[in-house]
């Protein structure tokens, strides 16, 4: 086995230990949000949960969502003055007031109007503060007082006749009954009681202008000079006399910086606004403090350093404003995630690729990163790079893009790269380099895991390597007796879980579990549940408390239950906002982090909700990498990301509610040109129209840890059958009838518990008239009443009609059979000629013959004689009629004339008007040649419930007894007789006539 041992190449970086950035998660709003400018000096919340920021250009109002904006319109004497805003103050009893150069300035919510305090006119108001039931107002004419109560403004008074009661002030903070007010003398401390006032000096019997102060919850006085330079006063014995603190006069530039602001926020940390180093929190044990600045690397840093304002609302939050930047936020208690990037590596372009982080024995940490390898101090203050320079003679690494890192027992770092696995050698502060020759190919190494038994663990895209305590020996897969099947899948993560089995995420391979017990291996090539497996590219294992096996792959995650031998998947997109999951990590609550490419997920204890964290909960980008993920000694879960690492305490999170108040922040109603807009806000009763059945209700509950995360729940009883939970805080309602109804809603943060504040209004809704039960009732009895008379006018007219048609149907009828009767008494003189001459000649020739066919004639005027009286006969009575009257037409025609009948004797029983098939035949030998060498045909037959006659087509050229009024009779007729009307067909070479069978 061959070893390469070089010295490292490294550099050294050193942090300034007395400024050091703290890292917190500011959320920004700006101009892009919809504020006026970004110039913000004063800030303040109201009553409901609204923060105010007073800009430039007009006065803002933000709810987590959205800014609304408040200018000056020369057209409404009730908008807000053209200058300025000096201070924003919500009092007590809820009202919010604005000081002005114009005056006090009291906002009215109901009509959305700025109102005058009587009385204020052209006073100049600097400052508001609370003062017992009064506001105190620090102005250009000294120090006036407000009853809101009352409505009384009133200019103090002096009970020992100080003038320095009615001096301009600008800036003031009140303790308990004693006011303690900047001037430009020193500190005026005014008892808003007894009236009684003293002044208090930075420099004994020197007066030097104050510029800002402020009282901690000791009761120690802080005050900042009103010149150059970030000088800072803190009271002693009492606060009669003062230190000066110059830790902070210069930013770290060296230049000379000055104060702004004075905040103590309700922890009683002091916060100072800085012009160039940003937001200072000062110790006020030591006097040590902490430097907060715009950092342009990460997203959610301070905006800009230089910061105008500090205001503390009731959620703990503090409010900045800033001079260009607009105004940011943030919760000094609760910061989750932490960003900290390699020093020496820290403002490289365009970004630095982490990949993995490892924690040696001495506490310094490890960083693996795209452009190379950080050994960083674990007091923070020096830094080493191991990095391979581009055409250089000695090698320092094998390649600067690090994948995985280990520290072993004996301190030394193994560091996986792209290209080969290297050892720093903890004795000799040295590099070894592996590679073919030593069995442990440069491959690109994704993890290195050490296992119970010592045995480390090298999962790479060539396979999976291990090394056994002790030496330096290095085997394949290929020498292992139960997993040499696999000894060509690509490895990408390796875990050694409770039961001493061994779990291998394959590359593109599946998942592979090898039981150290039964000495046997298994492998599933789509892990996950039977319908839905998520593919085979795993990219991290971990085991959780309860003993279940979770990996992760680009289509999202699993479980494995040894008790069921079963998977559990979840894939979920538009839940889980990604499906490219890694860096599986289970903290002690048994929760199961996971990094994805849309943000940071945990899912809860009981595998039921997932919460998402991204850009607005303080994480530098939403992209995490696909690698792994790190436990530090201090229980910290520690994420590579596309710029930076990000470090959090897992235990630190809560799934507690911190969703605040919750209002209706709108009640808007369709109407043209823009929507009507009520006010809802402090109502429990709303009233609409009958029109107005088309609403949307605005809901807002002032969460601003994530507004957008916050989930709303809301039920209109009479309306909705169960309660909407939605993160879309608008409810849309459509069609609503009149009524009255209830409309109930509440927020949450937390999806599962909706143990909160429920709020109610009442909406009413007017019936219109025409929908009210006396107009229903009235108007169904008016129809009953018309509906009646229609029916008895109809029925009357009907009848006068039912009589009408009844005579004119009867004489239609009368009309038909009259001719038809016509159509039958044309058989007695010309069919009667015909047959006599038949007969004459007969009996000359055929005596015999002669006799039948009298028989047969005197049978046809028989049936004549009985059916002429009928309308209707039986169809088998007409076809042996018929039958009769074809043999007597044979005598005459004998093989000129051929007739067919082929009806079946199940139709026999049906009906047919008499001699109606007589008619036909006679009507086909009237109008046909008869020859024997071309027979005149005709065959009768039942076709569609019709009886059909049809013959051949062979015509006279002239008949002498025709009227051709035959048919047209036969189908008048038939017109009273059926539904369906006699059908007259004539082709080429046939004639038909289809007559329905009754």
């Amino acid at each position: 086995m061959r070893s390469l041992y070089l010295l490292m190449l490294f550099s050294i970086i050193s942090l300034s230990a007395d400024a050091q950035t703290a890292s917190y998660n500011f959320r920004r709003v700006s101009s892009k949000d919809g504020l006026a400018d970004g110039v913000v000096a004063p800030i303040g919340r109201d009553k409901y949960g609204y923060i105010w920021f007073g800009s430039l250009s007009g006065l803002n109002r933000y709810d987590g969502y959205r800014v609304t904006n408040f200018f000056h319109n020369s057209k409404d004497s009730f908008s807000v003055p053209t200058q300025f805003v000096h201070t924003i103050f919500g009092d007590k009893y809820g009202d919010i007031y604005f000081g002005y150069r114009a005056g006090l300035y009291r906002f009215d919510y109901p009509t959305n109007r700025f109102e005058l305090v009587q009385g204020s006119k052209g006073v100049t108001v600097n400052e508001i503060r609370p003062a017992g039931d009064s506001l105190m107002l620090l102005t250009e004419k000294g120090i006036a007082f407000y009853n809101s109560v009352a409505k009384r403004f009133s200019f103090a008074g002096s009970a020992n006749n100080d003038p320095m009661v009615k001096v301009p002030m600008y800036e003031g903070y009140v303790y308990g009954k004693e006011a303690y007010i900047a001037t430009m003398k020193g500190i005026l401390v005014y008892n808003t009681v007894s009236r009684i006032s003293k002044m208090l000096y930075l420099k004994p019997g020197k007066e030097i202008p104050v510029f800002k102060v402020a009282i901690d919850s000791s009761g120690v006085v802080w005050a900042c000079r009103n010149e150059k330079g970030a000088l800072l006063y803190k009271g002693k014995e009492n606060n009669t006399s003062f230190e000066e603190i110059r830790s902070h006069y210069y930013n770290k530039n060296g230049l000379i910086d000055r104060i702004i602001d004075i905040q103590v926020d309700r922890s009683n940390r002091l916060w100072l606004g800085t012009i160039w180093n940003g937001l200072v929190n000062v110790n006020t044990k030591d006097n040590s403090f902490t430097s907060v600045t715009n950092d342009s690397r990460i997203a959610n840093s301070l905006p800009e350093n230089h910061v105008t304002r500090i205001f503390t609302d009731e959620q703990g939050f503090l409010w900045l404003g800033t001079e260009g930047s607009g105004a940011a936020y943030f919760q000094p208690d609760y910061n989750l995630f932490n960003i900290f990037f390699p020093e020496p590596l820290k403002y490289a372009r365009p970004h630095i690729w982490c990949r993995t982080i490892a924690e040696d024995l001495q506490g310094n940490l490890w960083m693996g990163t795209g452009t190379g390898l950080v050994k960083q101090s674990a007091d923070g203050r020096k830094s080493e790079l191991f990095q391979q320079k581009e055409n250089a003679a000695d090698k320092v690494i094998h390649d600067n893009s690090i994948r995985s890192l280990l520290c072993d027992d004996e301190g030394n770092m193994w560091i996986g790269t792209s290209a080969g696995v290297n050892l720093y050698e903890n004795a000799t502060k040295r590099i070894r380099f592996f590679s073919y020759e030593d069995s442990l190919p440069n491959y690109f190494y994704w993890q290195i895991m050490q296992d119970k038994k010592k045995v480390i663990w090298f999962a790479s895209s060539g396979g999976l390597f291990y090394k056994t305590p002790g030496e330096y020996k290095f085997n394949s897969l290929h020498q292992h007796p139960a997993l040499k099947k696999y000894a060509r899948y690509g490895a990408r993560s390796v875990l050694e879980d409770k039961r001493g089995n061994l779990w291998v995420g394959l590359n593109g391979r599946g998942l592979l579990m090898y039981d150290d017990t039964k000495k046997t291996a298994r492998y599933w090539e789509k892990p996950g549940a039977a319908d839905n497996p998520l593919g085979n590219m795993v990219t991290s294992i971990v085991e959780d408390n309860k003993g279940q096996i979770w990996f992760s792959t680009y289509f999202g995650v699993a479980s494995y239950d040894y008790s069921t031998d079963k998977f559990t998947s979840y894939a979920d997109v538009s839940v889980m906002g990604s499906l490219q999951i890694s860096g599986l990590k289970v903290d002690k609550e048994d929760r199961l982090w996971l990094a994805t490419a849309r943000g940071l997920l945990m899912l809860d204890k009981d595998r039921k909700v997932f919460k998402r964290f991204d850009v607005e909960d303080g994480l530098p980008d939403i992209q995490f990498n696909d690698q792994t993920s790190y436990t530090m000694k201090n229980g910290w879960f520690v994420y590579p990301t596309y710029d930076g690492f990000v470090s959090f305490d897992p235990l630190k999170y809560n799934e507690k509610n911190i969703s605040s108040n919750i209002i209706i922040s709108s009640f808007s109603i369709p109407d043209n040109p823009s929507p009507r807009l009520l006010d809802a806000t402090d109502k429990n009763e709303i009233e609409l129209a009958a029109s107005q059945d088309f609403f949307t209700i605005e809901l807002t509950a002032f969460n601003y840890s994530n507004p957008r995360e916050t989930w709303y729940a809301y039920k209109l009883d009479g309306f909705d059958k169960d309660w909407r939970y939605t993160r879309n805080r608008q409810a849309n309602y459509t069609n609503v009838p009149g009524g009255k109804y209830v409309f109930r809603y509440k927020a949450s943060s937390d999806p599962k518990n909706w143990n909160t504040e429920e709020k109610t209004l009442t909406i009413n809704i007017n019936t219109v008239f025409y929908k009210t039960w006396i107009f229903r009732i009235g108007f169904i009895l008016s129809l009953l009443a018309l509906l009646f008379f229609v029916y008895r006018y109809r029925i009357s007219q009907r009848e006068k009609l039912l009589r009408l048609e009844s005579k004119s149907q009867l004489l239609e009828k009368e009309k038909a059979q009259i001719m038809y009767d016509n159509l039958k008494q044309q058989l007695n003189p010309h069919f009667l000629f015909n047959s006599l001459t038949s007969l004459s000649s007969l009996i000359r020739v055929n005596p015999s013959l002669a006799g039948e066919f009298l028989e047969s004639l005197s049978k046809t005027y028989r049936y004549i004689l009985k059916s002429r009286d009928s309308e209707i006969v039986p169809l088998v009575s007409e076809i042996r009629f018929a039958e009769t009257y074809v043999r007597l037409q044979q005598t005459r025609f004998e093989k000129g004339l051929i007739v067919n009948f082929n009806v079946p004797e199940e139709f026999f029983h049906r009906k047919i008007a008499p001699v109606t098939l007589q008619n036909m035949i006679e009507n086909a030998i009237k109008h046909n040649i008869i020859d024997e060498e071309s027979p005149l045909v005709i065959d009768i037959f039942i076709e569609d419930d019709y009886i059909i006659v049809k013959n051949n087509l062979q015509r006279k050229n002239f008949v002498e007894t025709s009227n051709r009024q035959g048919l047209n009779n036969l189908q008048s007729l038939y017109h009273y007789l059926s539904e369906k009307s006699v059908l007259v067909v004539e082709e080429k070479d046939h004639f038909i006539v289809k007559i329905p069978l009754l």
